[in-house]
């Protein structure tokens, strides 16, 4: 077992898809024990999801690494004993259900409370477990296209682009993993479990501070504007000789900085580019004067001397390049499984480095479906894990 904080916290996880594993794979980089609730046959969704490396998922593998499964159909009367034999010996319930599900068996928060009122019960959902369409279906796309994120993102207004990556999905589990531990301590307090409620659209509506205060402040709908700052330049993707780079100016003294490394410090005083407000205002002017200048050297060149002048700069990677970029590699934070199972895959690891957490760069195999039914058998019986 992994040393971490969360040790000895025991996580009955009823999660499917992203948001729900994610936040579980979370808690058990932490430290914590995930028993992996799935149902008969097919188990979590992720399952039937590719690639597939010797029939087995690794899209599956990268969210449930470590955690150990049973398969239960809550409405078979032998899976619901085991099921309700499980429940007093866990710290924590996870569930991704829509509102309502967990009720019709009897496991919703307000039942399981009366009985365990030290289990924490944590709801992850489209829309929350109130409102007028919390009942509503939804998938990690619809929360980007109702939050208005789509509308931000890409470089045309008339084309709502969806972020490169299953993000309302993996917020929200972040959210409810930091929910979670909010109420782990809330209990260590006052010895009471809490509802811990996350919804994907909160979670993505709580990104949007910038845009929906320059909303609300000029009453202008903010709209896609590719990679540019709204209020502050330069501030964007620029193109070297040979390939692309970023850089980001938010402040006056690093455009007089990089006003010395381009070679004109006179832009610095010029009335056009001297504040921010008027770089803004003139980022066109200034995002021409720089294109001809950045066009005279590579990006290696350039970027050795923004980052020796402490200007905000990088290039931009594909993930090849990302996987084996030395800083990362340093953090910990590219991972790989143990031992001969899926030997090709790598993923992220795990970006909260804690002095008292096992920082660890091979993590173990995903469990099979139902694979780890005696374990867990055992375990309502003695309390005890058996490979402890």
């Amino acid at each position: 077992m992994k040393k971490g904080p969360l040790n000895n916290i025991v996580v009955l996880d009823l999660t499917r898809a992203v948001s729900g594993p994610y936040c579980t794979m979370m808690l058990y980089n932490l430290g914590a024990t995930i028993i992996k609730i799935e149902h008969p046959g097919n188990g979590d969704d992720t399952r039937g999801l590719g690639p597939f490396i010797e029939k087995i998922s690794s899209y599956n593998a990268i969210f449930n690494y470590g955690k150990k499964s049973i398969a239960l159909d809550l409405k078979n009367e032998a899976d619901r004993k085991i099921f309700e034999e499980l429940l007093p010996k866990v710290d924590v319930l996870v569930e991704n259900f829509r509102p309502g599900f967990m009720e019709k068996f009897g496991y919703g928060w307000e039942a399981l409370h009366k009985k365990y009122p030290q289990l924490i019960y944590a709801a992850i959902s489209g829309y929350g477990q109130t409102g007028p369409i919390a009942t509503h279906a939804c998938y990690d796309l619809v929360a980007q296209g109702i939050c208005g994120i789509m509308m931000l993102t890409g470089h045309s207004e008339n084309e709502p682009t969806k972020v490169g990556t299953e993000i309302a999905d993996v917020l929200s589990g972040i959210f409810t993993a930091f929910g979670i531990n909010t109420a782990l301590f809330h209990r260590e307090r006052t010895g009471e479990g809490s509802l811990v409620d996350v919804a994907m659209l909160d979670c993505m509506l709580s990104l949007l501070y910038s845009a929906v205060d320059r909303y609300t402040a000029t009453h202008e709908i903010p709209h896609a504007i590719g990679n540019r700052h709204p209020i502050a330049a330069p501030f964007d993707t620029f193109y070297a000789k040979d390939r692309p780079l970023n850089i980001a100016v938010a402040n006056d003294n690093l455009f007089r900085k990089l006003c010395g490394v381009l070679k004109r410090p006179e832009l610095a005083d010029d009335e056009r580019f001297a504040t921010i407000p008027a770089r803004t205002k003139n980022r066109v002017a200034l995002t021409n004067i720089m294109a001809e200048i950045l066009k005279t050297k590579n990006a290696t060149e350039w970027l050795e001397d923004l980052v020796k002048a402490g200007i905000p700069a990088g290039r931009i990677y594909t993930l090849k390049e990302t996987l084996d970029f030395p800083q990362l590699i340093h953090r910990k934070m590219v991972h790989r499984f143990k031992g001969d199972y899926m030997p090709t895959i790598r993923f992220p690891g795990n970006p909260l480095k804690l002095s008292c957490l096992e920082d660890l760069t091979e993590n173990e195999k995903a469990p099979a479906l139902d694979e780890n039914r005696q374990e867990i058998l055992n375990f309502i019986k003695t309390g005890k894990w058996l490979r402890e």
